[in-house]
């Protein structure tokens, strides 16, 4: 409305036979569709002045899309159905060229720029104005090309089409390739959301909706409830921040694991956190294992609902402290035939050239610390 306000008329891409110059030369000035091309016909006939003045109007026009690209997928479509047609023309072209009397250097660029320009035209890219030029460019590029061939072997003569046919095509296809990369980037992106989406609703039936379903069948448990839930909970953390903690062959996997293990066996909520770490060798080792140990009997005994353990570990020194707020014990108290802290911990310890220290007292809660 704009265009036809200003006394431009636009090019009329809906009822187009070829660029929809005509078209759109009809519709602005209210005239039947079927003259103007008569008259452009007509034109063309004396002297091929129809051909110029069809080639300015498409310049020079203004057109419906001039802010968008051609869809590529659309493009492709519509320039794929029209090349037979396009090769047509062209043959025809290059025949009344011939019968005209031209030589080949006539009859080959006309043939080629037919061709070209019916494709160009027809296929739809060229609907804003720099693509309008290119398009110019482009055909008028592989006429030039066509009209030095003969001249093959004269590198001057043939550089300036070569140029002059590449630099319309970057300016005709440039922004249809970018429409295209966007395009294949965008549906890679939907694809793998759309696996990424299929793989979370996947894990969430496989556990979450399974635990939620064993949680209603035994709600009268609390203990069983908490248990499964915490298990759920460590799980679903695991896979959110893709955990590999527990299978690593460190102190810190190696007490992930023990905790799990016994959080699974006693329904007790053990707390690992970890600053630092090392891999397991034999005095590493001894140090998980009296850790495990230490764990073990704070589930079995200290009759408390969680358990903590906190560690810190590098390459010089490394220290684990096992801590529970339950019922407590008199360390001095425990009979000698007892060996599961003095040798499973304390004797552990030493033998690896580490040091266990047991404090507690009854009602206070046990705490043990490791160091290596």
């Amino acid at each position: 409305m704009a265009a036809a306000a200003a006394g431009i008329p636009a090019l009329d891409s809906e009822h187009r036979k070829l660029a929809g110059v005509c078209a759109g030369i009809a519709g602005h000035y209210r005239i039947d569709v079927k003259y103007v091309r008569i008259a452009f016909v007509l034109l063309t006939l004396l002297g091929g002045i129809g051909v110029a003045l069809y080639g300015l109007a498409y310049l020079t026009m203004t057109s419906p899309t001039i802010d968008e690209v051609a869809d590529p997928t659309a493009v492709l479509h519509e320039a794929g159905a029209s090349w037979r047609e396009a090769v047509g023309a062209g043959a025809v072209a290059a025949a009344v060229a011939l019968v005209a009397g031209a030589g080949w250097q006539v009859i080959l660029p006309v043939g080629v720029g037919v061709a070209a320009g019916m494709v160009v035209l027809r296929s739809g890219i060229a609907q804003t104005r720099r693509g309008r030029v290119g398009a110019a460019l482009m055909i008028v590029g592989a006429v030039l090309v066509a009209q030095a061939l003969p001249a093959l072997s004269q590198v001057q003569s043939f550089a300036f089409p070569v140029i002059v046919l590449l630099a319309g095509s970057v300016m005709l296809f440039g922004p249809w390739w970018l429409r295209m990369a966007q395009a294949l980037t965008a549906e890679r992106t939907a694809r793998i959301r759309a696996q990424e989406r299929a793989e979370v609703a996947a894990h969430l039936h496989d556990s979450v909706l399974q635990t939620l379903a064993l949680i209603q069948r035994r709600a009268d448990d609390p203990t069983e409830v908490a248990q499964l839930a915490r298990r759920q909970e460590r799980d679903l953390r695991a896979w959110l921040n893709a955990d590999e903690t527990a299978a690593a062959d460190t102190l810190h996997g190696a007490l992930v694991r023990a905790a799990r293990e016994i959080e699974e066996g006693h329904g007790v909520e053990v707390e690992v956190v970890c600053v630092g770490d090392r891999p397991l060798g034999d005095d590493t080792a001894a140090l998980a294992a009296a850790a495990r140990e230490a764990i073990l009997n704070a589930a079995k005994f200290a009759g408390a609902g969680r358990i903590d353990v906190y560690a810190e570990a590098s390459d010089e020194r490394a220290e684990v402290f096992v801590r529970d707020r339950g019922a407590g014990f008199d360390v001095g108290a425990v009979p000698a035939d007892r060996r599961g802290v003095r040798e499973s911990i304390v004797g552990r310890m030493q033998r690896h050239g580490g040091r266990a220290e047991v404090r507690s007292q009854p009602g206070g809660g046990t705490e043990v610390e490791l160091s290596l």
